[in-house]
């Protein structure tokens, strides 16, 4: 249970004839061994918190949400939790549990985070929170005391929208036309290197924003055609991951891009 207790070493000939109530220095009872005994001079303490990570929902009850990333409406999803117990916080994985974002408030925006799925979990802690995005939230210490996530998980499932050049946003799905292809060297350090490939001549936008949607660098290419080489300059950029994505006439690809 919650509390403190104190650990000393003890170095002793003969047997040990302490019993567990007993108290230490304390006259009316009998010596640690039946011979010669000294504690350590100092002792280790050790606190004990309760915690409790609880469970999550988002704020209408939902514990599944669907958005469309990419339309040009914010996305914003807010969580709350239950019965939880000590300091806290919510962290956003993806399925595996990899860590995509630690917001700082109990909302995320997912707009621009490109399609595909991912988990808000919460997180009671002492002491202080350590994890980082990239870190697995399954094996990694995710504070420097204490910690517990919650019971279950807030399921967010982004699709993808049809997107034009410029700043008209559809919703009505994904359209036919020519070809798009992206590869990206991956992890990325000082540069980020990629090529774009396209099937048809089209007008193309190439987008990099973070975890939170929050735009980092933009680039448009008027009537492209062929393949294009990306070589953008990242070394200013935190660690962690972020989402570029490469819009044509008629097609929207995004991919993660781990900064390290």
């Amino acid at each position: 249970p919650p509390g403190i207790c104190w650990v000393w070493g003890l170095s002793y000939t003969g047997k040990i004839i302490a019993k567990v109530g007993d108290k230490i220095g304390d006259r009316k009872y009998p010596g640690l061994t039946s011979d010669c005994y000294d504690l350590s001079r100092n002792y280790i303490e050790v606190i004990r918190d309760k915690i409790n990570g609880g469970t999550v929902v988002t704020t209408d009850n939902k514990t599944s949400v669907d958005v469309i990333s990419g339309d040009g409406y914010p996305d914003v999803v807010r969580f709350e939790a239950m019965n939880t117990v000590g300091n806290y916080t919510f962290v956003i994985t993806d399925e595996s549990n990899i860590i995509l974002a630690l917001p700082q408030a109990d909302s995320q925006d997912f707009e621009g985070a490109g399609p595909g799925v991912c988990r808000v979990w919460g997180l009671a802690y002492t002491g202080s929170v350590t994890a980082e995005a990239g870190d697995d939230a399954g094996s990694t210490e995710l504070s420097d005391q204490c910690y517990q996530l919650s019971e279950n998980y807030i399921t967010v499932s982004r699709s993808e929208a049809s997107v034009g050049v410029g700043s008209y946003y559809s919703r009505n799905g994904p359209v036919s036309g020519s070809q798009l292809d992206i590869t990206v060297v991956n992890p990325v350090s000082h540069s980020l290197n990629g090529r774009i490939h396209l099937g048809g001549r089209s007008d193309l936008r190439v987008i990099l924003r973070d975890v939170n949607g929050q735009l980092i660098q933009t680039q448009s290419y008027l009537s492209a055609k062929g393949e294009i080489k990306l070589d953008w300059k990242v070394g200013h950029l935190s660690q962690g991951v972020y989402f570029l994505t490469v819009v044509s006439n008629d097609h929207y690809k995004t991919l993660k891009v781990m900064i390290h």
